[in-house]
């Protein structure tokens, strides 16, 4: 069960909390603030796994982001980091199945070429709701900092104050 925000801060207690999608819709959409965003954002993500699942059998995700608090302000996306059980998994995968499985990822510095250039600085899966990234299991402990840390003004480092979560699938 996830563990209820801390009502001061809005955010989770520090750590890394177990959950299942219908925990995260429990905690993170029924009766939280913001409800009708939340519930958009959630969609996203069941979305996000249903397709993963289509690349990677199993694995564990890092979540987190705006959608993982209960701050005032209404939530923009969710941000996931993937750790598949079997990344090399990936090695046996076509052209075709790698372009796919990069619209699940979170592009930036894109440029879109030909005589109408375009950069965009980034580019999110489900129309923004969702930030996704895969990491290389030698970088979970980064990432696992980077989650429970708090970014203040311009992004810049606040404290190691708050928790996230991790889902399987």
């Amino acid at each position: 069960m996830i563990p209820a925000v801390n009502p001061d801060s809005g955010f989770l207690p520090l750590g890394a909390h177990s959950a299942t999608l219908a925990e995260v819709h429990e905690r993170f959409v029924s009766g939280a603030p913001h409800e009708a965003r939340r519930q958009s954002i959630f969609d996203a993500l069941v979305t996000y796994f249903d397709w993963l699942r289509a690349f990677f059998p199993s694995g564990v995700a890092l979540v987190d982001g705006g959608f993982t608090t209960h701050k005032p302000e209404v939530p923009h996306d969710i941000d996931v980091v993937i750790f598949p059980d079997d990344p090399t998994h990936m090695s046996t995968w076509t052209e075709q199945q790698f372009m796919d499985f990069q619209g699940l990822m979170t592009l930036q510095d894109v440029i879109i070429g030909g005589q109408d250039a375009a950069y965009f600085k980034r580019v999110q899966p489900l129309g923004g709701l969702l930030d996704g990234f895969i990491a290389a299991p030698e970088r979970e402990q980064m990432w696992r900092r980077t989650w429970s840390s708090v970014r203040g003004a311009g992004n810049a480092f606040v404290a190691d104050q708050k928790g996230y979560l991790e889902v399987r699938w």
